[in-house]
């Protein structure tokens, strides 16, 4: 009732202001709230001139007050739904701020900070599921929810992976805050997958579009001009085409890694971004996108020949830095930026006269060779890093496009 009373009070206040503007009609839900082509609502007004829009009705008041009472602090957020002390929302407010002011969060990127809030944001934060006690969800709740948001397969399952990380931050801080949860949000997301409940749309990753890569030809020229140039970098482009290896783990490798009798590297490390005091800097962390610190079991382990151009670089370059526990360093004995391979890469590319393409696309030219080699997806996997059969079904279209250019050539030939 208390609540009632303040938003009451406001909208009369509003109201009053408005009819001294000579502007008639009341400011309420009804007259102000505007759904769009795609089905989102927005409540939205002119005032004094100013285009006032906002998604979040309260958030739309607020703004309102600002406008005609400029001189006055006015809080409304007691009007929000979902304010409660134990409610979804609020401990996703303070998820949001312990994760950006904790630097020591695993794996955190100041990037992966903003991909996390737009998701919380835009599905989670204004719902009603977020409006629920904590405390008091169910497995069926969550359920409920994750049906809802695939409902005619509205998301990818790349974006619906997202909103499940955001939801188990937030029941975790829950958690670390002595608040008993009921629901496990990665639990339930599994059950409803193995149950076939939700329906996805089709991604960028999974359309048609051909993707860009080397061909053989265009590789070999590529390999035979690192191995003209044998410095720090080219060597390391050598071997990210060899392990396909992401440039953070690339970067990342130390000698205590490298077992020369059974000839094998553990990807187990990766050179991460973080912001600490607000700078952002490179740091190692002891994990993977595939390995946690506390997942033992889930090891990545690439094999290599002892006797061939791999095992002689990696043998070549832990006796090059005795001093440093990297295997790859800069001048000053840090760990190579992968700024430094993407400009090296470019100019090996500049050199032979093929075409430059990512730093990334190293993974693609490898993964596409497995797929046309027959390899299971299990074993790429493995091998990759990658976490779900989508990334791997991604690097098809690496093949399709070498396809595309025969067909290409073909019709000139025609023509």
């Amino acid at each position: 009732m208390l609540m009632k009373n303040i938003e009451s009070d406001i909208i009369s206040r509003i109201t009053e202001a408005r009819r001294c503007e000579k502007r008639s009609g009341s400011i309420n839900r009804e007259s102000v709230q505007h759904i769009d082509k795609k089905g989102r609502v927005f409540y939205q007004t002119r005032a004094k001139g100013k285009q006032i829009k906002r998604s979040d009705y309260v958030d739309f008041l607020t703004e309102l007050c600002k406008v005609y009472f400029p001189d006055e602090v006015i809080n409304l957020n007691a009007l929000r739904k979902g304010s409660s002390e134990h409610s979804i929302r609020s401990f996703g407010d303070k998820w949001l701020q312990s994760f950006q002011i904790d630097d020591t969060v695993r794996g955190k990127t100041f990037g992966n900070y903003h991909v996390l809030k737009g998701k919380y944001d835009k599905y989670v934060k204004n719902s009603d599921f977020a409006r629920k006690d904590i405390k008091k969800v169910h497995n069926a709740d969550l359920r409920a929810f994750y049906i809802d948001l695939c409902n005619d397969k509205a998301i990818s399952e790349t974006v619906f992976n997202s909103i499940v990380t955001v939801l188990s931050y937030i029941f975790n801080e829950a958690v670390l805050m002595n608040i008993s949860v009921i629901a496990n949000p990665i639990a339930v997301k599994n059950a409803c997958k193995k149950k076939r409940e939700l329906q996805f749309s089709r991604t960028i990753l999974q359309s048609k579009k051909a993707t860009r890569i080397w061909t053989k030809e265009e590789h070999d020229r590529i390999i035979a001009e690192c191995q003209k140039r044998d410095d720090e970098f080219s060597r390391m482009i050598e071997v990210k085409f060899a392990t396909l290896t992401r440039g953070g783990e690339l970067s990342a490798l130390k000698k205590d890694v490298i077992d020369f009798e059974n000839g094998t590297i553990d990807i187990c490390r990766s050179i991460v971004l973080q912001r600490i005091n607000g700078i952002e800097k490179a740091v190692c962390v002891n994990h993977t996108k595939c390995k946690s610190e506390d997942d033992e079991d889930h090891t990545r382990l690439i094999p290599f020949d002892l006797s061939g151009r791999i095992g002689q670089i990696l043998k070549d370059q832990c006796d090059k830095h005795p001093n440093s526990e990297y295997l790859f360093t800069t001048s000053y004995g840090e760990p190579v930026s992968c700024k430094y391979l993407s400009d090296t890469l470019r100019d090996i590319c500049s050199s032979v006269g093929v075409p430059y393409y990512s730093l990334h696309k190293t993974r693609f030219y490898g993964i596409s060779i497995l797929r046309e080699q027959g390899v299971s997806e299990d074993v790429i996997m493995t091998y990759t890093g990658q976490l779900t059969r989508e990334m791997v079904h991604h690097y098809d279209k690496a093949r399709q496009f070498g396809a595309y250019r025969d067909d290409e050539k073909i019709k000139k030939l025609l023509a």
